[in-house]
């Protein structure tokens, strides 16, 4: 953390001098700055790097994912009127794809719901429900996911 009397455009105009991207730079309240490390997931990042910069370090083509990520599934959310509790993020890199799973609730049914989703259009490219069990259950969708896209990056566990 590095304090400043400065404004946030000079210390911003500072840190681009340094060849700091921006997109590592979150500046907070007065005067105070945090630099935090980041990771592109075109990369492909291993497990522990994803790990150690959710949610602010994490990018995809220099974007900071998170909340255009949470945007997007809640708008989804919202107008497929599901109730459910987020629990999954995923990004495949040979599919260029994003992977959401949820728990999720119906009147009265309930069971796991994951949303495939293009990052470029922000649009859903498909999803499924299954009506038994939860999304990290025994035979739930972590696990059928894993076994049909081999190559998927664990973004966010909840």
């Amino acid at each position: 953390m590095t304090k400043t009397n400065n404004s946030s455009g000079e210390i911003i105009k500072v840190l681009e001098e340094f060849k700091i991207p921006k997109t590592n730079i979150i500046l907070e309240k007065g005067d105070k700055i945090k630099i935090i490390e980041s990771v592109e997931l075109t990369d492909s990042p291993n497990q522990k790097e994803v790990s150690d910069n959710w949610p602010d370090g994490v990018l995809y083509r220099g974007e900071k994912i998170f909340e255009q990520y949470m945007k997007i599934i809640g708008n989804f959310m919202n107008r497929y009127k599901i109730n459910g509790q987020e629990t999954y993020l995923g990004y495949s890199p040979s599919k260029n794809k994003f992977y959401s799973g949820y728990d999720a609730f119906f009147e009265n049914e309930s069971g796991y719901v994951v949303i495939v989703f293009d990052w470029d259009s922000f649009t859903r490219s498909k999803s499924f429900m299954d009506d038994y069990g939860r999304f990290y259950g025994r035979r739930g969708g972590y696990d059928l996911l894993h076994q049909k896209v081999k190559d998927i990056i664990d973004i966010r566990l909840d």
